[in-house]
C-alpha cells in the first residue's frame, strides 16, 4: 500500500488520473491502458464528473472500475461511492490493487457492512475494529493492512472523522477552497485530536489540469473541453499551461502536504500525450525542488552559433 508520508521514488506525490465515465466501456478501457503505460500511480473515479454531467449517460461506477481492471495489470484503482454492496463487489473482485472513498459521514459503519474479499482475512479487515476502552479511536498500527479507505471532507467535522478512521482524506468543497496553510493547519489538528500522527493520513486533491508544451496548447485543450466550464477552468481553478508552469504548482502543492494529485483531464484525442507530459509534471523530489527556487541558467549557445564579430 502506499504510504501517505512517502511519495513513489522520483515523485513528489503520488498521481492519480480521473477516469471519464462520459467515455463508452472500449474508450474507458483503453485509457486506463494508456494510463499503466505512461507511468500514471492511480486510476479513481469522480463525483465531479457526474455531477457535472448529469444529463449524459454515464458509465456506472462499478463498470467503469471493473473495465480498467480488465484492461491493466498493476495501476492501482480507486472507486467513489457510498454503496456498501457496490463497494463489495469490487473489493471481491478486484482486491489488493483497489481503494475505496465515501462521503458517508460514519466511515467505520459504512466500512463494516463492505464483505471481505476472498484473499483478506479477518486480521486485514477495511478498517480496524474500534477500540472499547476508547471509544471513536482506532488502532492505527493496523490501518491499511485491507482495504485503504478514504473519506471525502468538505467541512471540519469530516476532517476531523478521517482523523478518526480513514486512511486518507480527499479535501473538497470550501477546504478545498481554502489557502494551502489554512487547511494544512485544520490537518494538524484533526490529527491531534484523533491521536494521531499527521503524516499517516494521505491528503489528496482533485484539480482541472491541462497542460501543453505551449501555454497555447494547454489553452486550446482546455478551451474544447466542456466539462470545465462547469468543474472551473483549470487557469483559475487548477493546473495549467506547460510542463514548467505545471511543475511550478505541483512543487507548492507537495510543499503544502498534499500527498496524492488527481488530475481531471480534457477528455481529447491526444489524451496519451496529456497523460505522459502529466508523469513528468510531477518528476521529482521535494528536498530537491523547493516553491519558487530560481530555474538553473540555460547553457551557453554552441560555438558555430556565437554572433560574428
Amino acid at each position: 500500500m502506499f504510504p501517505p508520508e512517502i511519495a513513489p521514488p522520483g515523485r513528489l506525490l503520488r498521481l492519480a488520473v480521473v477516469l471519464d465515465q462520459r467515455n463508452p466501456p472500449a474508450r474507458i478501457g483503453q485509457v486506463a491502458l494508456i494510463a499503466e503505460l505512461a507511468g500514471i500511480d492511480m486510476l479513481w473515479t469522480s463525483r465531479a464528473i457526474a455531477a457535472a454531467a448529469a444529463l449524459e449517460p454515464l458509465t456506472p461506477v462499478r463498470q467503469a472500475v471493473a473495465l480498467a481492471a480488465q484492461a491493466t495489470r498493476t495501476i492501482r484503482l480507486g472507486a467513489a461511492t457510498d454503496d456498501s454492496n457496490e463497494a463489495a463487489e469490487l473489493a471481491a473482485g478486484i482486491g489488493a490493487r483497489l481503494e475505496l472513498q465515501t462521503r458517508v459521514f460514519d466511515v467505520h459503519q459504512a466500512a463494516t457492512a463492505i464483505a471481505l474479499p476472498p484473499h483478506t482475512s479477518p486480521a486485514s479487515s477495511v478498517l480496524p475494529p474500534r477500540d472499547a476502552d476508547n471509544e471513536g479511536r482506532l488502532r492505527w498500527e493496523r490501518l491499511g493492512e485491507g482495504t485503504p479507505l478514504w473519506l471525502e471532507a468538505s467541512s471540519m467535522p469530516d476532517l476531523e472523522q478521517a482523523a478518526k478512521t480513514a486512511h486518507g482524506v480527499l479535501l473538497a468543497g470550501e477546504l478545498a477552497a481554502q489557502r494551502w496553510d489554512t487547511w494544512r493547519a485544520a490537518v494538524a489538528d484533526a490529527c491531534a485530536s484523533a491521536g494521531r500522527p499527521p503524516s499517516t493520513l494521505a491528503v489528496a486533491v482533485e484539480l482541472p489540469v491541462s497542460i501543453g508544451r505551449t501555454e497555447a496548447e494547454a489553452y486550446a485543450r482546455a478551451d474544447l473541453e466542456p466539462l470545465f466550464q462547469i468543474i472551473g477552468h483549470p487557469k483559475d481553478a487548477g493546473i495549467y499551461g506547460t510542463l514548467e508552469q505545471c511543475q511550478e504548482r505541483v512543487i507548492a502543492l507537495s510543499h503544502a502536504g498534499v500527498t496524492e494529485l488527481r488530475c481531471i483531464v480534457p477528455n481529447a484525442p491526444d489524451v496519451h500525450d496529456v497523460l505522459a507530459q502529466l508523469t513528468a509534471m510531477v518528476a521529482g523530489s521535494k528536498a530537491a525542488l523547493q516553491p519558487g527556487a530560481a530555474r538553473s541558467e540555460p547553457p551557453e549557445p554552441p560555438s558555430w552559433a556565437a554572433p560574428r564579430a
